[in-house]
């Protein structure tokens, strides 16, 4: 038996070489649940541009803004800047309005 960490975070490697988004989006309830913003924040990143690159820009958009409010509570300037960048490759605006 994994660890519940370890599971989620072999989740998002998942999603990452399989391009599929649900891996990722499964390892945010864990991180949400168990209270990890920094891990949360960073597997929102990943989901958000794995969900542009299937097309699907309004579940890209939600995740990329949770992402932005995450980072932007812990003072992640460069990881803000870096989601920015990243989703504007695929015409995604994730700033909340």
């Amino acid at each position: 038996m994994r660890p519940a960490r370890a599971a989620a975070a072999a989740a998002r490697c998942r999603a990452l070489l399989t391009e599929d988004p649900e891996p990722a989006l499964a390892s945010t309830e864990r991180y949400r649940k168990v209270g990890r913003p920094v891990e949360l924040a960073a597997a929102l990143e990943d989901a958000a541009v794995l969900l542009a690159v299937n097309r699907r820009p309004h579940e890209s958009t939600r995740a990329g803004a949770e992402a932005i409010e995450l980072y932007a509570g812990l003072g992640a300037a460069w990881d803000l800047h870096r989601l920015r960048h990243r989703l504007a490759e695929y015409g995604i605006d994730p700033d909340p309005k």
